[in-house]
């Protein structure tokens, strides 16, 4: 919140997927070939939320804005 200078809102942690498939050798056993699935993370990043749940932030909370006194010359 601080670095990206958000205030106010609902944040939480976004995540995006990939899906690959291979056939993977076993390292146990050099003659066993198993169908396997890659899952990737393809991107990482924050989301506003709408409502709070276990996964939010509230911005105002973690990063309030600063108010500053004007200072007498």
């Amino acid at each position: 919140m601080k670095q990206q200078d958000i205030h106010e809102g609902l944040w939480g942690v976004y995540v995006e997927f990939g899906i690959g498939a291979a056939n993977i050798q076993d390292s146990a056993d050099s003659a066993s070939i198993h169908p396997s699935a890659i899952v990737p993370i393809k991107n990482i990043g924050i989301q506003v939320f709408p409502e709070a749940n276990n996964l939010t932030i509230d911005a105002a909370q973690v990063n309030p804005v600063k108010k500053y006194k004007k200072s007498a010359i």
